[in-house]
């Protein structure tokens, strides 16, 4: 069996060394570190983690709660966190939930109970009595995309802005008329929808002068296939569709092959997030790129680090131009 004498000796240092590096010690040069942790791998050591947690009292693992894994934006930012983690000598212990508030809750006393270092999560449910519940765990909690609450620390994006400049890119395109389609809004009232109701927000703000009356529709119903064929027939102005994420500009592209239209011959297509997938379609969809590494180092540094006051960041977004516009 692999020993810490060994890995110590294949590295060139002393076994001290190694200890510091594996529990993360600030005296221990990010160069040492990977070092040690790649021979680590490299000889199959298996640190022994409780041992080492009584001593320091940390486990070195990180939670992360996530939902929606079928969307490919989750998966890139999990594997980030993942990767940042895995350089500072720490684990990532993931749960996956459901729509639930029951199941949210159970998903973060889960990793309460395994005496995690921190939780990353991004809030499904908005609540005075949740944020308090959440505030009163020993355990540091970071919410990422969604806000939840002015004294918990937050990671995202200007989602409003980001919006605005894709609607003012839109309409710089040359497009009369835009179809904003997202529909996970009609949970309102029932789910946190910070994202959601931002982009919205964007969307209308942008449009009051740029798409006014008419030459706007948003729709929220999970029927919007079907009505974005109607919308596109009703008229024969040059028409856009803004999509709140990839996922449903993916959905649009796929059907306008079945509608017999072309993109952007017939109408043009834009998503938000711009997730990996895009790279592989024929037909490439203009998004806004989504700084997933920025929000995933800012959160992990902000495990990390000791500050008197929550921090509130959101990171500028960009749009990434594609052929569909």
């Amino acid at each position: 069996m692999v020993t810490i004498k060994d890995v110590a000796k294949a590295c060139g240092v002393s076994i001290a060394t190694v200890n510091r590096a594996i529990s993360d010690k600030p005296d221990v040069s990010q160069k040492t570190r990977e070092k040690v942790l790649k021979k680590i791998d490299e000889l199959g050591y298996i640190p022994q983690f409780m041992a080492r947690s009584l001593v320091s009292g940390k486990t070195h693992i990180i939670g992360l709660i996530v939902f929606d894994v079928m969307n490919p934006f989750f998966g890139e930012l999990t594997a980030v966190i993942n990767r940042l983690l895995r350089k500072r000598g720490y684990r990532l212990q993931t749960c996956i939930i459901d729509n639930s508030l029951e199941d949210e809750k159970e998903a973060i006393n889960h990793l309460a109970s395994l005496n995690v270092d921190g939780i990353l999560f991004i809030p499904l449910h908005k609540s005075a009595e949740f944020a308090s519940w959440i505030k009163k765990l020993p355990t540091k909690v970071i919410s990422l995309l969604n806000e939840l609450d002015n004294e918990i620390d937050f990671l995202g994006v200007g989602e409003k802005e980001a919006m605005e400049t894709a609607v003012g890119w839109i309409h710089q395109k040359g497009y009369e008329r835009l179809l904003y389609l997202s529909p996970p809004l009609h949970w309102r009232g029932n789910k946190n929808l910070d994202t959601i109701e931002r982009r919205l927000e964007g969307v209308m703000k942008a449009s009051e002068h740029l798409f006014p009356g008419s030459s706007l529709e948003v729709r929220t119903d999970e029927g919007y296939l079907e009505r974005s064929r109607e919308w596109l027939r009703e008229s024969s102005q040059k028409s856009a569709i803004l999509c709140s994420n990839d996922i449903y500009a993916l959905d649009i592209l796929k059907a306008s092959r079945e509608w017999g239209l072309k993109i952007p011959q017939d109408f043009g297509l834009m998503g938000f997030d711009n997730i990996d997938t895009l790279r592989y379609l024929e037909t490439d969809i203009t998004s806004v790129y989504y700084p997933v590494e920025k929000v995933a180092k800012a959160a992990v540094e902000c495990l990390f680090s000791q500050h008197e006051k929550p921090i509130h960041q959101r990171f500028p977004t960009k749009i990434r131009h594609g052929e569909s516009l």
